[in-house]
């Protein structure tokens, strides 16, 4: 009994339900695309001349690399969608803050141009007394020293 070959255009298209206007004429196959592709070529397989298990080996190591590389891709997409936000929450964060210290830093010299400028009573009295007493320290110095 001879077995005449497969001629896979012919056989392939079975699975593919899609319209072909609105497939998209550039997109790469995908795990489920290669999956099918997979099974029809076990199925349409020549049963005298079965296919070698090396290469049966092969493409299933194909397979698991490329579902292994989307997976990674998409952990890197997720991975960089929460850097950005989280960039986005440290910016505003730090705006924040800066805001913040930017206002306390000028309340603090409104209130020392204000006790510089204005002093009370009670902080004038204070002065007046620091300097008599830096007075009194130098007279007793000179008396010290001439006696």
């Amino acid at each position: 009994m001879t077995v005449n070959g497969v001629d896979n255009s012919s056989n392939v298209h079975w699975f593919d339900n899609t319209n072909n206007s609105t497939k998209k004429e550039s997109s790469p196959l995908d795990k489920d695309a290669f999956l099918k592709l997979l099974v029809t070529q076990l199925q349409y397989q020549d049963p005298l001349n079965p296919m070698n298990d090396t290469e049966y080996i092969a493409q299933l190591a194909q397979f698991s690399s490329l579902e292994q590389m989307q997976n990674l891709n998409e952990n890197i997409k997720t991975l960089g969608l929460e850097l950005l936000d989280s960039i986005d929450n440290l910016s505003l964060g730090m705006s924040v803050i800066n805001d913040n210290i930017i206002s306390i830093a000028e309340d603090l010299l409104e209130k020392l141009d204000s006790l510089i400028t204005n002093p009370s009573d009670e902080e004038e009295s204070n002065i007046e007394a620091i300097e008599e007493l830096a007075n009194m320290k130098k007279a007793i110095e000179s008396y010290i020293s001439v006696y």
